[in-house]
């Protein structure tokens, strides 16, 4: 009974140590998981709040360390580093577990390393060992502390480029699992074993079930922790895969069988049985990109199509992986993330096939105004013409005043239809892009004569000032005179328009501050009230009540003139004031200045 009862305790010991093992083993696989996931997506942002405040460390390094949303929300970057330690303050919390980044040369003071862990990392670099597991001391209580090396990998290069190199040890994660709750059952059975030795025939199926009741309270922790993790993934629709190159294995978590619609008892576990999954016109290429990454040991990135096997469903997927070598430098194991991103994708093709037929329609839209612009210009033409020739008299005299009158109102509205049908025929083109520019070096001087010499007759009906101001001497202009000319008069006329009798009007030009030219037409007019500035520099807007003068037009001029000056690589800006007049300047690069 004796050698009996020490079998027993010491089988119990040998289980209780064990147990502590696949916890501490369990907790470790947990972090390096979560601490994968994080890198391979470069990191997460969360609101700031007390728990999750901005890493000082990513300040400098990372340039959008800190954003703010439309709605106003200040977010903060979490990095790996950051995510696996509010992972380990939980751990802490929820289960008493003590799990940490220890750093080799740490830039936070917690990641420093304790005299146990130091001397494994040194172990680690003399002996290249893999991990180390044993019950060793912390803050005076034993625990089952597991230690395993981190390697730097690509993904750490982002905020750690300066602290080494890819395949560099750059520290180790640690966990350490209180052993008094593992003591404390041990110690228990054992006790139970004595009480069931001494009357086994009385509580020998009772102690069986309790000894069975206290080891599966203990499997039922290990699998909570996986409980947590499967929920993380589900939640994000991603999932984590390996596969180990010596045995040809394949492992998926379960939200990959979820994604892929795979029953687990039909899956193999081989690559193979993947690829079935895979669209059949994905599937070479894809096979092609894994084993090339894998033969550079590069990360591995890839979206592609799935063929559910549940339903037949076809899905999009987005696969990351990584690659970790032996040390006889060939790889040993990939591991990696599959997420779900076919909601994403069909609203991206959705998106484009709606710019395409809105760009269509623009177009169809364009071309069909060119095209009426175009034909109601010829009899227009002959309009103008003939009640030209009739006010000109080549026909005879008129009877009475009246007709001349009549002959007259039918010129002067011939030639605003032709006008307005001119600008609808220059806005189709620009937005048909169709405009070709005729470019020459330009006299500014001659250009701005001309200009002026446009608008005399409006000026002398107004009863306006214009003031024209340019130095003595000014470069050349390489530009098209046509179209620069149709943009000053445009502005011009705009200003005449809108500016009460006795008022006053200036053109000037300059060369400006970047060594570009400089067109300002100012008035002293009604001016424009400042929310409806970017309006008015759209097609085919006409603003009221301040603006409404006798003179109306299409709402195009300031639209054609802006799209006329950019299309010279140059600027068109509008200042105004309501009641105080208005400002308008037209820039051209320094490159077009001769």
């Amino acid at each position: 009974m004796f050698v009996s009862f020490a079998a027993s305790s010491y089988r119990e010991y040998n289980g209780m140590m064990e147990s502590a093992r696949i916890e501490a083993r369990a907790h470790f696989n947990e972090i390096v998981n979560m601490r994968h996931w994080a890198a391979t997506l470069g990191g997460l942002y969360a609101p700031i709040t007390r728990h999750t405040q901005p890493n000082p460390f990513l300040e400098g390094r990372v340039e959008e360390r800190d954003l703010t949303t439309p709605m106003g929300k200040k977010l903060t970057l979490l990095n790996p580093a950051y995510i696996t330690r509010l992972l380990s303050t939980n751990l802490v919390l929820d289960y008493g577990v003590r799990g940490r980044l220890i750093s080799a040369d740490p830039v936070w003071e917690d990641n420093r390393a304790d005299d146990w862990e130091a001397a494994a990392i040194k172990d680690f670099v003399t002996h290249r060992r893999n991990d180390l597991i044993e019950v060793a001391r912390v803050n005076s209580t034993e625990n089952m502390r597991y230690i395993a090396p981190l390697y730097l990998q690509k993904p750490c290069m982002k905020c750690h480029e300066e602290q080494g190199k890819i395949g560099d040890l750059r520290g180790a994660i640690s966990v350490a699992i209180p052993m008094a709750p593992h003591y404390q059952v041990a110690r228990g059975q054992i006790v139970f074993l004595g009480l069931a030795h001494g009357g086994i025939w009385i509580v020998g199926l009772g102690g069986i079930w309790f000894f069975g009741g206290r080891l599966g309270e203990t499997i039922r922790k290990l699998r909570r922790s996986e409980t947590v993790l499967n929920e993380a993934q589900k939640i994000s629709h991603i999932g984590s895969w390996t596969l180990n190159h010596q045995t040809s294995k394949l492992t998926w978590s379960d939200e990959i069988f979820n994604m892929f619609g795979f029953a687990k008892s039909d899956f193999g576990g081989r690559y193979q049985d993947f690829l079935l999954v895979v669209h059949p016109e994905d599937r070479d290429r894809l096979d092609r990109a894994f084993w090339d990454s894998v033969k550079r040991d590069t990360p591995y990135d890839f979206v592609h199509r799935i063929i559910r096997v549940s339903d037949g469903r076809e899905r999009y997927v987005h696969e990351r992986g990584e690659h970790e070598t032996g040390k006889d430098g060939v790889v040993a194991r990939s591991i990696g993330s599959v997420q779900d991103i076919t909601e994403r994708v069909l609203a991206e093709q959705e998106l484009i096939r709606a710019k395409e037929q809105a760009e269509q329609a623009n177009h169809a839209k364009s071309e069909f105004m060119a095209n009426m612009s175009h034909e109601l210009r010829t009899p227009l033409n002959a309009v103008i013409g003939y009640s030209e020739a009739l006010t000109s008299g080549i026909f005879g005299d008129f009877e009475n005043d009246k007709q001349r009158e009549y002959v007259s109102d039918i010129h002067k509205s011939g030639q605003h239809l032709l006008e307005l049908i001119s600008d609808i025929l220059d806005i189709s083109k620009i937005e048909a892009r169709q405009v070709e520019l005729y470019e020459q070096n330009l006299d500014v001087a001659d250009l701005l004569s001309a200009c002026v010499g446009r608008v005399q007759y409006m000026l002398d009906q107004s009863s306006l000032t214009l003031s024209v101001e340019r130095p003595g001497h000014l470069p050349h202009l390489f530009a098209d005179e046509r179209r620069v000319v149709q943009v000053i008069t445009n502005l011009l006329g705009n200003a005449i328009k809108f500016t009460p009798r006795g008022g006053r009007i200036t053109l000037s030009a300059r060369i400006d501050e970047a060594g570009g030219y400089a067109f300002c037409i100012e008035d002293t007019g009604i001016g424009i009230p400042e929310n409806e500035i970017e309006k008015v520099l759209l097609p085919f807007v006409q603003i009221g009540d301040v603006m409404t003068t006798p003179q109306q037009g299409t709402g195009l001029g300031l639209a054609i003139s802006k799209s006329l000056v950019e299309l010279h690589g140059g600027a068109l800006i509008l200042e105004s004031k309501v009641g105080a007049g208005t400002r308008v300047t037209v820039r051209f690069p320094a490159s077009r200045v001769g």
